[in-house]
């Protein structure tokens, strides 16, 4: 999937996640906002991928900024410091999350994210990943 840009490079990013698997569980918990239009939200997230039929789940926080009846500015963070991940049937516990940006480690992106994703990651101006640090657990 080529970058995309304005609405319709959106609405082919997210029919892109769409298509990975069904989404499972999309709870929010808690809300915030202010009389400027900034808006927070802390939100359960799970889903599976078809294509492999691993589950997830995870914690994430979203902010937006509005303007003018639009979202004008968008983050999320996913809550992964102490997260347990099932891998190859052994479970790790993440520690000591870092961010790290897209031009300082190229090479690591690429070997964790398919082209479908680096794309949508250019197309929604995200500039940095979160790499996690484990240790198995059993």
């Amino acid at each position: 999937m080529p970058p995309g840009h304005g609405e319709d490079g959106v609405a082919s990013f997210l029919e892109a996640i769409g298509t990975t698997g069904p989404v499972t569980e999309f709870t929010p918990l808690a809300y915030a906002g202010n009389d400027q239009g900034d808006v927070i939200v802390f939100i359960r997230y799970a889903f599976t991928v078809t294509a492999t039929g691993r589950h997830a789940t995870m914690n994430m926080h979203h902010y937006w900024k509005l303007r003018d009846g639009k979202a004008c500015y968008v983050r999320n963070v996913r809550a992964a410091a102490g997260c347990t991940v099932r891998l190859g049937g052994h479970t790790y516990r993440a520690t000591g999350p870092e961010l790290v940006a897209w031009a300082d480690d190229k090479a690591l992106i690429a070997s964790a994210f398919n082209p479908v994703l680096r794309a949508g990651f250019r197309i929604l101006g995200i500039r940095q990943i979160m790499r996690l640090h484990a240790e198995l657990t059993d």
